[in-house]
């Protein structure tokens, strides 16, 4: 790619507007996998455990459940939810109506 050459000289073609927009795309997916590498370390050394807080697994499916179920309906299917007080393991599955 000779991206550098063609701009300093002024000719912007159609295959330097790909090759330009092809560039950003590699440098967002690259500082995406740079991100998630720095999360990643800093997980490992605990400089990120005050971010973390408890979730309440089943309210967030409740909500997922409200939100969604008429979606289902729409499309012929069954939304159910299965939350439980206590320690159990909530989930959530679609049937065919």
């Amino acid at each position: 790619m000779h991206i550098k050459g063609d701009v300093a000289d002024g000719t912007r073609g159609g295959d330097l507007d790909a090759s330009l927009q092809s560039a950003r795309e590699e440098s967002d997916q690259v500082n995406a996998i740079f991100n998630a590498l720095l999360r990643i370390s800093q997980i490992e050394a605990g400089a990120r455990q005050t971010r973390f807080r408890d979730v309440d697994v089943a309210e967030v499916l409740n909500t997922v459940g409200e939100i969604y179920e008429s979606v289902a309906e729409d499309a012929g299917l069954v939304l159910v939810n299965h939350v439980e007080a206590g320690p159990s393991c909530p989930f959530m599955e679609i049937a065919s109506s």
